[in-house]
């Protein structure tokens, strides 16, 4: 098995329309009327505000008038912006590097159900940033995230139970959740899951399977899969390279990583 990672999340937010029945699409005016509104206390406009401090859309990019914003928002309940408010302190941008400042406001997100806050709550108790390292404890905010539907942590979660760290090793529940993942695109699962069909790990021994998610966690952007999926080619005849192929294209068509 390869070397656990468990992965932050920066998770920016697209912009959409969270305050549009408020705010005309103009772009000369949208600034302008975002500020309007988060001074009248709108959290949502607020966060937004933050946002755009953050990637300098609209306005000069201000790290800490970014988190100005957020912490407004944050402080209203926002969940997106309790997240974001987090992760600066994790980064230390416009804020110096706080990580129990971080795990604050991550777990005020978390109980509101935002899996991004959920995994990288339980990114900091693998790695015992800001709170005493706790492995169980992650995996269950790793599941709760996974229950949610979000792809890094159904892969972080896979990982342990493949693994046995903070959980009991269990291949079935690690294939369930790299499966999961990779069925929404996520590239290092599909690798994963690869493995697992190639091992026989959770699943009956299948290397076609194995050689078309190998191959699409390829073409999905995860190199280091082409390896060990020309090695599990050689193994087979011209029909069965044919089948094993054309259940690849399959797969590559049918689970291209989303783009963002």
């Amino acid at each position: 098995m390869r070397k656990l990672i468990l992965v932050f999340t920066l998770g920016i937010l697209s912009y959409g329309s969270l305050v549009s029945a408020d705010i005309t699409n103009t772009k000369s005016n949208v600034i302008t009327q975002l500020q309007q509104l988060a001074e009248q206390g709108n959290d949502k406009a607020q966060y937004e505000l933050g946002e755009k401090y953050f990637r300098g859309q609209g306005i000069s990019q201000d790290f800490k008038q970014s988190v100005v914003w957020y912490l407004k928002s944050a402080e209203l309940g926002n969940a997106d912006a309790q997240f974001r408010l987090a992760t600066m302190y994790v980064n230390g941008f416009g804020v110096r590097r706080n990580y129990d400042q971080a795990i604050e406001w991550y777990q005020r997100a978390a109980i509101q159900q935002h899996v991004r806050a959920q995994s990288n709550m339980a990114t900091m108790y693998a790695h015992g940033l800001g709170v005493k390292r706790n492995l169980p404890e992650a995996a269950y905010w790793f599941e709760q995230a996974s229950k949610g539907g979000y792809a890094l942590a159904q892969f972080n979660l896979g990982l342990m139970y493949s693994i046995g760290n903070g959980v009991i090793k269990d291949y079935k529940k690690a294939v369930y959740w790299f499966k999961h993942a990779a069925k929404q695109g996520y590239a290092k699962a599909q690798d994963r899951l690869g493995v697992m069909y190639a091992e026989g790990h959770g699943v009956n021994k299948d290397n076609k399977k194995a050689y078309a998610w190998l191959a699409t966690a390829a073409c999905n952007g995860n190199k280091e899969s082409q390896k060990f999926h020309d090695k599990i080619g050689k193994l087979f005849s011209v029909k069965e390279m044919k089948a094993a192929e054309a259940l690849a294209e399959r797969y590559i068509k049918k689970y291209p990583t989303p783009i963002d």
